[in-house]
């Protein structure tokens, strides 16, 4: 059975807010020395970037999924990732991220 694209969108919001829930108020120094918050962060971006993947030439105006799945791809390869560009992706991208997936998420249950 196929996924259809708001299963995935609700895959991303999901996940997206699991990395806020993850790192809630840490900052550099605590994440920096903090591996099990390291791992689950990189593991929630991984299924974040994952999802996207399928639709990376499908863009709205929301949502640039080929530039969100390339901002991710660092994460699927932590073991080559440095720990500052995961700790950037997850408190400079996944905000606005969040917002926009429910914006768009709303525009999707608008139209089915």
């Amino acid at each position: 059975m196929n996924r259809d694209f708001l299963d995935h969108l609700d895959d991303m919001l999901a996940y997206a807010t699991k990395v806020r829930e993850f790192l809630g108020e840490m900052g550099w120094d605590a994440f920096q020395s903090d591996l099990k918050t390291q791992f689950a962060v990189v593991r929630a971006l991984e299924v974040v970037g994952e999802a996207a993947r399928p639709y990376s030439t499908r863009g709205t105006a929301a949502i640039s999924f080929d530039r969100m799945a390339s901002h991710y791809r660092n994460a699927k390869y932590h073991d080559n990732a440095d720990s500052r560009i995961v700790y950037d992706t997850a408190t400079k991208f996944v905000p606005p991220l969040i917002d926009r997936l429910r914006t768009v998420i709303a525009q999707e249950n608008k139209q089915s």
